[in-house]
């Protein structure tokens, strides 16, 4: 029996678009909608217009990465980037604002396409442009080695103790004090004397011996090493030798050369607990000058991040122009490699950048890696000796699966992090510390990292691929003990309405139509 066609009058078409059997289908869906916006109020209308305002100065036809950059309600900017370029527009005169690149551009070459490869994000009149290719690397540039030198100082002068030093296993000074004289029970007396003795044993124009108080410095020619010991007949405590290490930072003398570093090793065997400190005299000049010791950095290692493989900054100027430059990553300034660690992604690319806590933060692989809080361009520990709540974080997902993190937002005071199998969340309580950062898998829904996840008042859409066509999900807020993700696929109904491929999401918290822009440049539209 032939189908019968029956015609019904539809005020609106306020359900939309609706691939489901026509037996499940309401009055109020269609087919297909072009250029009609429903409207339970006003029926059918005409979508509201758009129009042309200006044809910016950019290049026809050619693959670029695009960033709104909204300072005021007075500035707002539209950034263009490209392989060899890079463009800010003022988005309410569409005026070309200049920008200024003194390392170049070449930051911006991408294998692939600027949209693919570059991300963009805004703190203040900094503006961070990541280049997803670009491996991030150390200089290579180290600190200076140890010189070869040695402190040697008398801690207790008492009647008839005797004093020795010696170098390279033989002994060149030894002193005995006097039973009754007690001038010679001055600790002062004691150095000085075996400073003469020193100067008079060791070969000259090789050793140099200084020291006029209770401490000795003790240097050799360069190239050349030594060892140094040093014992008393009162239990060897009297007299101490100080040579590239410690093991207790109270034993160090209060007077040293400007700039003397020593390593202090805490515990026996564990490298993780030592530190290192460096003698600032009160005068520089001074061989005998009273100071502190402070922490410091070891020697013979990396401290410098190579800045042009790092995010560059495109920075609004007081006068208004742009500079596009490499960003003011800070050096690292304590400790060792295993005492304040290099950041995970070092040796690595950086795939998402983000901003939750008060603090800079960067997708590497498996792990995120947040800045110092409120020291956005700082990833090294504040201190080798104690862990400090606003030390930078460096974590990995709590899970068996190798997964690679894509994408971060900040979502109901915690921040939620994208892989192409799972999502993940990242929270701290009422503070975010090294302490208690966490990072688990919170839902295990599949997602298309090729289109970047929007973040729209208290929901999240992100897409996930369905043989040849796409579909949206959307996550919103669920109030939940376990800290578990939940999502629906918003167009269930429309199972064939976009096309597998690369989309960019669009929507507006104003507004509650969401776009999807496709390669081919068509836009699909939903409520």
């Amino acid at each position: 029996m032939p189908r019968r066609k029956t015609k019904l009058q539809a005020d609106n078409l306020v359900q939309g678009v609706s691939q489901q059997v026509e037996t499940k289908q309401t009055l109020n869906h269609c087919r297909d909608r072009q250029n009609i916006d429903g409207s339970i109020i006003h029926g059918n209308t005409k979508r509201p217009s758009l129009w042309f305002d200006d044809q910016l100065n950019i290049p026809p036809r050619t693959d670029q990465a695009e960033h709104f950059y909204h300072r005021d309600l007075t500035e707002q900017y539209l950034i263009i980037a490209r392989e060899d370029n890079l463009q800010v527009f003022d988005r309410l005169t569409n005026q070309e604002i200049p920008v200024t690149a003194p390392q170049g551009f070449g930051y911006l070459n991408s294998p692939n396409s600027p949209s693919k490869d570059l991300c963009f994000l805004t703190l203040g009149d900094y503006t961070l442009v990541c280049n997803k290719t670009v491996t991030v690397q150390m200089t290579g540039v180290t600190t200076s080695e140890y010189r070869h030198q040695a402190l040697l100082y008398v801690t207790q002068g008492d009647y008839g103790t005797t004093y020795k030093v010696t170098i390279n296993g033989v002994e060149r000074a030894s002193v005995t004090t006097s039973d009754t004289d007690v001038d010679q029970t001055s600790t002062v007396w004691i150095a000085q004397q075996i400073k003469d003795q020193l100067r008079a044993n060791l070969p000259s124009g090789t050793y140099i011996v200084n020291g006029t108080g209770s401490v000795l410095y003790i240097t050799v020619s360069a190239g050349l090493d030594f060892d140094i010991t040093a014992t008393d007949s009162i239990g060897n405590d009297a007299i101490r030798t100080v040579k590239e290490q410690i093991q207790r930072f109270e034993d160090l003398p209060e007077r040293a050369p400007h700039n003397y570093v020593v390593r202090v090793s805490q515990s026996v065997g564990r490298d993780e607990d030592d530190f290192f400190v460096r003698f600032v005299a009160d005068d520089p000049l001074s061989t005998e000058s009273r100071g502190v010791w402070v922490e410091t950095i070891s020697p013979g290692v990396e401290f410098e991040i190579a800045k042009s493989t790092m995010p560059y900054f495109l920075v609004r100027e007081a006068n208004g122009t742009f500079t596009f430059r490499q960003g003011d990553w800070e050096d690292r300034v304590l400790g060792d490699d295993k005492t304040v660690p290099k950041a995970s992604f070092i040796g690595q690319k950086i795939n998402h950048m983000f901003f939750f806590q008060n603090r800079l933060g960067f997708l590497s692989r498996g792990n995120l890696i947040t800045s110092r809080t409120a020291s956005y361009f700082n990833f090294w520990r504040r201190s080798a000796r104690t862990k400090i709540d606003s030390d930078p974080i460096d974590i990995a997902a709590t899970t068996s699966k190798v997964l690679e993190l894509h994408y971060a937002f900040p979502f109901d005071q915690r921040l939620v992090v994208f892989s192409d199998e799972a999502q993940l969340i990242s929270e701290g309580g009422s503070s975010y510390t090294p302490a208690n950062a966490s990072l688990e898998v919170a839902s295990e829904y599949e997602c298309d990292v090729r289109t970047a996840p929007i973040s729209v008042g208290t929901s999240i859409f992100f897409t996930v691929k369905k043989g040849r066509y796409s579909a949206v999900m959307e996550m919103q807020r669920v109030d939940n003990a376990d800290a578990r993700l939940f999502a629906d696929e918003i167009t269930e109904h429309v199972p064939h309405y976009l096309p597998e491929g690369r989309f960019k999401l669009c929507a507006s918290s104003r507004s509650p139509s969401k776009l999807v822009l496709s390669n081919p440049g068509r836009t699909r539209a939903w409520t």
